[in-house]
């Protein structure tokens, strides 16, 4: 809302100026209207730069509302501080051998947590099926070794 405050007055500034036209007060539109109705003819160039000024500061100013909408203002409060990043980090390591590496990402395939909890199941599950094999060897021995000393 402040860039709209800011064009409305910078256009009345520019209309008394340049025109001494004062877009607040209904006297100056009335005398336009007068002129128009009367059968008034836009003859010199700045009467015609004063006509398209009126028709277009309307769009002009839809448009600058519209860029500043669109803005990043949170850029102009990082903005020092981004220069100053950079102006400490070429200060201090912009003459280093040694590499520095940002943001690395890995592009191999994101592996869900469905799939993790599974593989880990599997893996359990074969960890526990050789035990079990394991305990029943035992057990075979054990018979086998029994049967042997009876004999």
């Amino acid at each position: 809302m402040a860039w709209g405050y800011i064009y409305f007055h910078a256009m009345r500034f520019l209309f008394l100026k340049f025109w001494n036209f004062d877009i607040v007060y209904l006297e100056n539109w009335n005398i336009i209207a007068e002129f128009w109705q009367g059968g008034g003819i836009i003859q010199t160039s700045k009467d015609i730069l004063f006509m398209t000024s009126i028709i277009l500061s309307l769009p002009l100013g839809l448009y600058i509302l519209k860029k500043s909408l669109s803005f990043k203002y949170t850029s102009l409060i990082t903005k020092p501080i981004e220069i100053y990043d950079r102006y400490i980090l070429n200060k201090y390591d912009g003459n280093s051998s040694r590499l520095v590496l940002k943001n690395l990402s890995t592009k191999a395939e994101k592996v869900s947590l469905e799939d993790l909890i599974e593989t880990k199941i599997k893996e359990k599950e074969k960890e526990d099926n050789k035990d079990k094999n394991l305990k029943a060897d035992e057990i075979r021995l054990n018979i086998q070794s029994k049967i042997k000393n009876k004999k």
